[in-house]
């Protein structure tokens, strides 16, 4: 062995977080998620729209990794139901809902996957209480 220390590992890459205009902001009572928000309401609705209610948002790159992926995942037994508004774009859905076991009903018209490379995982079918 020569003796040297092992450079250290470099930092794992991501998707840098897109550019948000001054005048948008956090809608209070909502939870961000890179340049979108979301919020679950009394009803157990889940709704993900761009930030500050704009005309486009992304949710970024899966911010946990792993199976944790949601950033609402610490929460997902209380969603029943999801809405993902227009303009939300995003390039991960591995395990985005699949911890959501009260899911009853989802409408994700307006959630643009056209850069997601994996599906896997997004839902768990044998969770399901209703068809979605």
């Amino acid at each position: 062995a020569s003796g040297k220390a092992a450079a250290p590992a470099a930092p794992a890459q991501t998707e840098p977080a897109a550019a948000v205009p001054a005048d948008v902001a956090l809608t209070p009572g909502w939870t961000q998620a890179d340049t979108c928000e979301w919020m679950i309401d009394a009803a157990g609705k889940l709704t993900v729209r761009p930030l500050g209610n704009g005309a486009s948002g992304n949710l970024g790159v899966n911010p946990a990794g792993g199976d944790q992926s949601a950033p609402w995942c610490d929460q997902s037994k209380m969603i029943t139901s999801v809405v993902i508004e227009p303009g939300v774009s995003t390039a991960w859905a591995r395990y985005m809902f699949y911890y959501c076991t009260n899911l009853v009903a989802a409408d994700l018209s307006g959630l643009d996957t056209s850069n997601v490379t994996s599906l896997a995982c997004s839902m768990d079918a044998r969770n399901w209480r209703q068809s979605i």
